[in-house]
């Protein structure tokens, strides 16, 4: 089993994105998400400045509105 720092994504820093929006906005509850705004689907981009904490059945239902669904197994 992969571990949060196997897929955490790092970019230039050390810290992964999902580490350090852990410290910020605090941890996940049961339904909520770290996700991009704007959303990297409308051209966002990739760092920890866009990360948000959202109601997850929220913020699928506004990025499925834009493309369908990539699932990846991890």
């Amino acid at each position: 089993m992969k571990s949060i720092d196997d897929i955490d994504l790092k970019g230039s820093a050390k810290t992964g994105i999902f580490s350090r929006a852990v410290d910020k906005y605090g941890p996940l509850g049961e339904n909520e998400i770290f996700g991009f705004e704007p959303a990297i689907i409308l051209g966002g981009e990739i760092k920890f400045e866009n990360v948000r904490k959202s109601d997850m059945h929220i913020h699928f239902d506004i990025l499925r509105q834009f493309a369908d669904p990539d699932i990846q197994e991890i």
